[in-house]
């Protein structure tokens, strides 16, 4: 845990670093370009570009979701997937601007799990190391609040809605039995899987809230023509995502490890299962 703080915390300073850079740039590209103003101000109000990017994704569990009485221990981690779109900007005026995105991407979460049982007087040991990743078709609509003259600074804020696309688990299992051939003995059985859940799961929407950098590269007679966007934000879903499955279906872990049917799912039910994405972008936009 303390690893993927120092990541989060590491991506937050030099996002911060960025923004008094620009700050300060911005002052002196300023005083050395007064006509500046006067070609933003007729400058084209719209531009189109893309984004490419990494998203560092968990899902929000509450404490009951993904347990099995007092043996089955998750750990919960967060994934790195990646994410690209297209946008397009319309700036109303100087200090404010919307913007309509379409993009695809993942997002998810890593985890590990443990059940422990004995059997034939042996302690064993059962763990599982999963990738559940989302594929999404996802469209925010964007707010943006702009700062700054030349190089600018702007907070955004918006809804975005997700389509699902697809729902992959895949991973290893490492199962602990006794051994057929030694009495007494322990023998570890790892296999590889991957599995469609699609069916599991289902479209999401939620809320956006970031920051970010607008850096001009190429300047026109109307003012700049292409700029660079350094963007940082955080996405929240306001749906639960799992949708379940049948009472009486054993999951995959239960299964191989042979717990009984009659357990239920212990995500049955409302578990409020959500996205929790924070995701670092560069973009390349175009006035047109």
């Amino acid at each position: 845990m303390a690893t993927k703080n120092a990541k989060v915390l590491a991506i937050l300073s030099i996002f911060l670093f960025c923004f008094v850079f620009a700050s300060y740039a911005d002052g002196i590209i300023q005083l050395n370009s007064p006509a500046e103003a006067n070609r933003r101000a007729v400058s084209t109000k719209f531009s189109i570009g893309i984004y490419g990017g990494t998203n560092y994704s968990k899902l929000y569990l509450p404490e009951s979701s993904f347990f099995i009485s007092d043996t089955y221990i998750p750990k919960t981690e967060f994934n790195f997937l990646p994410t690209f779109g297209l946008v397009g900007i319309y700036r109303a005026n100087d200090n404010w601007s919307f913007q309509l995105e379409y993009n695809i991407e993942k997002k998810g979460m890593h985890y590990s799990a443990f059940l422990y049982r004995k059997q034939q007087g042996l302690q064993l040991q059962s763990e599982i190391n999963n990738d559940l990743k989302f594929s999404y078709h996802t469209i925010p609509l964007i707010t943006k609040l702009h700062f700054g003259r030349v190089i600018k600074m702007y907070l955004e804020a918006g809804p975005y809605f997700s389509s699902m696309r697809k729902v992959t688990e895949s991973g290893v299992f490492k199962i602990q039995e006794p051994s057929p051939f030694e009495p007494g003995k322990i023998r570890t059985v790892v296999e590889n899987f991957e599995w469609d859940k699609s069916a599991a799961y289902q479209s999401d929407f939620g809320v956006i809230g970031g920051m970010g950098i607008i850096v001009p590269l190429v300047n026109g007679v109307w003012g700049p023509t292409t700029s660079l966007h350094l963007n940082l934000r955080y996405s929240r879903g306001l749906r639960d995502i799992y949708v379940g499955r049948e009472i009486e279906e054993q999951n995959d872990v239960e299964e191989l490890i042979g717990i009984n049917e009659d357990i239920l799912d212990p995500r049955e039910g409302s578990n409020d299962i959500r996205n929790s994405v924070v995701t670092l972008r560069f973009g390349l936009i175009f006035a047109i």
